[in-house]
């Protein structure tokens, strides 16, 4: 039995069963192929696409729909490992009707198969392939046409007449969908692309001893490589173009070489896998299926690494894998409401179990975002209706412990678990403390930011900015002077990496978190609620309540002795207009932004930061860069003047220089054209000088930069441990800018360990040699010995010159009789050599080192 296809690829280009090839505009709905006359005993089925048209730059995705047997199955652009049936979020693998609708990953493609032959193939960008065997030739409609290897009558609308117009035979075949417009060509706003574009680049589709070339057999390249051309050769949209061909290349079995580069259309893979030009995404799956699908062709893509399998989008450990039920494919740890909301479910270690639930009063049972649940029937506490809140903390408390800020303490279907924590300490006056660590833990990952600039920790670990963790949900970046953390459910932290930071929470979270942040339920009368949902009497009871372990015993939620105030003479001198008031000073530097943001707050905030901090300047400064910041937050340029008026420079270092209104989004050695794709308000900033970039919190030329590895830079020259067991150990090489890796392991005598948030191969133990009195002697392994020689002598150095790994070192003492007893000798100076510098620890002058 043989099979046809039909094809939308590249700039809106259509190919039918038989051969046609044309080109539609516009966003609309189309049906790509059904069974318009229903023969013996095959199964009807639809298969529509959307055209999405981003304004910018005329770049075509496409959304794909299957509706086969019961089921609606949607595929959407750019979200690969889940698709939504009937209009909710599944994971993949997928198995429906017992196996008679499957979905599954193929390299970076989503495939559908059904048991009556339909295989859908979707790259997530902008190609789609049909396949469908010939016992449906003559009996199906649509864009896709006939199927009766005629391509002269493939033109047909759904009455059966013939329609010679392209455009009014698509507009037969176009789905109506209530209270949606849709636009059919070019006009309305949308853009068209340019008829011609320069061919260089894209002449490696057809180029006979390019890495297509022994494609061109399977699947000419002469089309492939027009619809390249017309849509022009943008770094994205040329690499769209070769993926798509690849993509339908692969799928009718032809072979391609290698073809991309770290530097040409590369592709980023998440933690635990690497890319592969024939990747086995099929069978290394958590899912425990039955008929588990195997990959039918070969196709490029991201494999897990050994002992790691797909679990719906990252790679894990196989006792990490989450649970399958009735052919859906849950993730560890997902909650999910079933049947009309009536079951609560959970996967846990591999266990699925559900319990009985309803919603409360004021909600009804529905679908967000693809997550079945139970929502408020009030339309302003929807999304769209309440605005984003913001969680802002300075210095204003005592405590030094650990403190959760804030916390989902109400879960809900479709809300992502977070929690964000401080650390405190003291900073010379012991009666207020200042923020010295934000941690923020989400999909199981814990990032800290600390006063480190430039870099953070991840689990532990050491990682320069910027990042990007848990498959792109997670990202820092270094923005103005801000670590600014962000997730794809609009959770956004910030810190200042030195007392300051916000919390910005989406609406979705509404009357669900707790913490010092407050309950976010709109009512200001009930913040100092505790876990138990108990109001507190006061702060330091309300902090105490989410105060969290942290192994510091002297910590404290108080102040120590009588807490700091503000007298009312102190209170009226820092408001004056060369001080705190300069903030609402009428003619002064921020006027103008008085009538967008009141200054009132800021100026309270700031006499009161100064007060209790006895005058200290700093904390003018910061308040004052405060209201900068919410002012252009707000779209409201402040002049920098401020700075000289109020006596707050602001020095910048080397390889940069002062912006009052800089970009948010500074290039760095890993995203070049950060600052292109920008699309947030400026900042104050130091702005890296032309040809030069962010590496870490330094600006360096492009020709110093280090190197991107699996979503993580590392500068120049660096070592690292690929893996947590200390096995395989890499360098960013300075003279590739590429990341080369060799196979090693740690000593017996060492174990592989985390200390100061570097990964690396420590000692198990350590041994002492002791020299005291006159002196006596006690070796590595525990021999004791008199010796009374008065000259200098080793005491130890490395002297294996096995092991290149450790460092030289030497240590020397120098030995002397004391007044007229030569009897004895004692120990006059100690010499220490390491890392080229010579340290000296003398008897003559206790106290000094002499280097």
């Amino acid at each position: 039995m043989s099979t046809g296809t039909c094809h939308v690829s590249g700039a809106r280009r259509f190919h039918s069963f038989d051969g046609s090839c044309f080109s539609l505009h516009g966003d609309c709905v189309y049906k790509m192929l059904e069974v318009v006359e229903k023969y013996g005993s095959m199964a009807p089925f639809v298969v529509s696409v959307q055209q999405l048209t981003k304004m910018d730059d005329a770049m075509v995705t496409r959304r794909v729909e299957i509706q086969a047997y019961k089921y609606k199955i949607s595929m959407s652009p750019r979200v690969i490992w889940e698709i939504t049936v009937d209009d909710v979020a599944a994971n993949l693998p997928l198995s429906l009707g017992d196996g008679k609708v499957r979905a599954y990953q193929n390299g970076i493609n989503i495939v559908l198969v059904t048991d009556f032959g339909l295989m859908v193939t979707y790259d997530t960008v902008a190609g789609a392939i049909i396949q469908l065997p010939s016992t449906y030739k003559g009996v199906t409609g649509g864009l896709c046409g006939n199927y009766n290897d005629k391509k002269e009558d493939d033109f047909l609308l759904p009455s059966g007449l013939q329609e010679p117009s392209v455009e009014k035979f698509a507009a037969g075949w176009l789905v109506v969908l209530e209270g949606v417009k849709c636009q059919t060509g070019c006009d309305g706003g949308l853009k068209c692309p340019p008829s011609t574009g320069p061919p260089a680049a894209c002449s490696i589709i057809k180029s006979t001893k390019g890495p297509f070339a022994q494609c061109h057999a399977v699947v000419p390249p002469q089309v492939h490589f027009e619809e390249c051309v017309k849509e022009g050769e943008g770094g994205d949209a040329l690499c769209r173009h070769l993926q798509t061909y690849v993509t339908f290349c692969q799928a009718s079995g032809g072979i391609v070489s290698s073809w991309r580069s770290d530097q040409f259309c590369p592709l980023t893979c998440p933690a635990n896998s690497h890319y592969e030009l024939c990747a086995d995404t099929c069978s290394s799956t958590c899912d425990s299926l039955s008929e588990s699908p195997k990959c039918p062709l070969c196709q490029e893509g991201c494999q897990c690494d050994d002992g790691f399998v797909f679990d719906g989008g990252k790679c894990v450990l196989l006792e990490n894998c989450g649970c399958v039920v009735d052919g859906h494919y849950y993730m560890s740890g997902q909650s999910v409401m079933l049947g009309n909301c009536s079951e609560t479910c959970s996967c846990a270690s591999g266990v699925f179990t559900c319990k009985n639930s309803q919603c409360k009063e004021g909600q009804k049972c529905g679908l967000k975002n693809g997550v079945m649940g139970c929502y408020s029937t009030d339309p302003c506490e929807d999304t769209e209706c309440r605005e984003k809140e913001n969680c802002v903390v300075k210095n204003s408390k005592a405590g030094t412990c650990s403190y959760v800020m804030a916390t989902v303490v109400k879960s809900e279907p479709g809300l992502i678990p977070f929690t964000v924590l401080t650390k405190n300490n003291h900073r010379g006056n012991k009666r207020v403390s200042f923020v010295r660590k934000v941690s923020v833990t989400v999909y199981g990952l814990t990032v800290v930011i600390s006063t480190h600039k430039g870099k953070v920790e991840v689990n532990g670990e050491n990682v320069y900015l910027p990042v990007t963790l848990a498959g792109g949900n997670l990202t820092v970046v270094q923005s103005g002077s801000y670590a600014v953390l962000k997730t794809n459910f609009g959770l956004k932290v910030m810190y200042d990496w030195n007392m300051k930071f916000y919390i910005t929470a989406p609406s979705s979270y509404f009357r669900t978190l707790g913490g010092l942040c407050g309950n976010y339920n709109g009512d200001r009368n009930d913040e100092f609620t505790n876990p138990k949902g108990n109001k507190e009497p006061t702060v330091v009871k309300f902090a105490q309540s989410w105060r969290t372990e942290d192994g510091d015993l002297f910590c404290h939620d108080d102040c120590l002795g009588e807490c700091p105030s503000c007298t009312p003479a102190l209170q009226q001198k820092y408001k004056g207009e060369k001080l705190c008031g300069l903030l609402a000073k009428k003619d002064g530097p921020f006027a103008s932004c008085h009538k967008v943001l009141d200054p009132g707050m800021f100026m309270d905030n700031c006499v009161y930061d100064i007060c209790i901090n006895k005058g200290i300047y700093q904390f003018l400064c910061e308040n004052m860069k405060s209201y900068d910041d919410a002012c252009l937050a707000e779209g409201v340029k402040i002049s920098p003047e401020w700075r000289t008026i109020a006596g707050c420079p602001l020095e910048c270092p080397s390889n940069s220089y002062y912006e009052a209104c800089g970009t948010a989004c500074p290039a760095s050695c890993s995203d070049l054209d950060a600052e292109a794709k920008c699309k947030e308000p400026c900042v104050e900033t130091c702005q890296c000088k032309k040809g030069f970039v962010l590496s870490g919190d330094k600006c360096v030329s492009k020709e110093s930069c280090g190197c991107s590895y699996e979503g993580r830079y590392y500068p120049s020259g660096m070592k690292f441990w690929e893996d947590d067991k200390c096995t395989k150990q890499c360098e960013c090489n300075p003279g590739t800018a590429k990341v080369e890796c060799k196979a090693t392991a740690c000593k017996k005598s060492e174990m592989c360990g985390l200390r100061g948030g570097k990964r690396d191969c420590y000692p198990t133990s350590y041994a002492t040699c002791q020299g005291s009195g006159d002196p006596h002697y006690r070796t590595f392994d525990g021999k004791k010995f008199d010796f009374q020689g008065t000259c200098t002598y080793v005491l130890s150095k490395l002297v294996s010159k096995d092991d290149i790994s450790l460092a030289p070192f030497e240590v020397l003492v120098k030995n002397q009789n004391r007044g007229r007893n030569t009897a004895v000798s004692y120990t006059k100076t100690v010499t220490i050599t390491v890392f080229k510098n010579v340290i000296t620890m003398s008897r003559d002058n206790p106290g000094t080192k002499y280097w």
